[in-house]
């Protein structure tokens, strides 16, 4: 599977969120659990790459991978997290340069929230909530955002943005 790019249309789509039927993936979800494995092959393709979102190479389901090293390094209980969702721990935020995958050589001063309390289901249809800060919190942000059709240029303000999508349209010909 590819890594789509800006302006692919698939990035700018809200995502499916994926059901549980007991501890298996219901048939009319139409989620492969095979899904996953595309998923976590695709980014290990993709040597500077912490997490990728499932439509970030097509797929419409919701969730997102990170590298198990990066798992294990912030003591995440897994490296696949489905239907994740966040909420705001405190005001504070942290602004930090972010790169996307889908973004190539474009880094970003990017704000976000510096501590989050995160909810996702595992893949055996069990669910976590924990609280992040710091790198993993604002990965988690980020990939969130993917799943809701978001990019993070939305979080820059508008002339700023625009003048982003303009640089990328020169290199690309857009």
């Amino acid at each position: 599977m590819n890594l789509l790019k800006y302006p692919h249309p698939m990035l700018t789509r809200k995502t499916q969120k994926t059901f549980f039927e007991g501890n298996e993936f219901c048939d009319w979800a139409k989620f492969d659990p095979e899904l996953i494995n595309r998923t976590k092959e695709a980014l290990y393709k993709i040597p500077n790459g912490l997490a990728l979102a499932a439509n970030q190479i097509g797929i419409p389901q919701r969730f997102f991978v990170i590298r198990p090293e990066f798992a294990q390094n912030e003591c995440l209980s897994t490296d696949v997290f489905i239907n994740p969702t966040y909420t705001v721990l405190s005001d504070n935020t942290q602004t930090e340069i972010e790169g996307c995958l889908s973004f190539p050589g474009i880094n970003l001063d990017i704000e976000r929230y510096y501590s989050i309390e995160c909810s996702f289901d595992h893949e055996d249809g069990t669910n976590s909530v924990m609280a992040l800060s710091g790198l993993a919190a604002r990965v988690f942000q980020h990939e969130c955002e993917h799943l809701d059709g978001e990019t993070f240029l939305e979080n820059l303000p508008r002339i700023q943005r625009y003048q982003v999508i303009g640089e990328l349209r020169k290199r690309k010909g857009i």
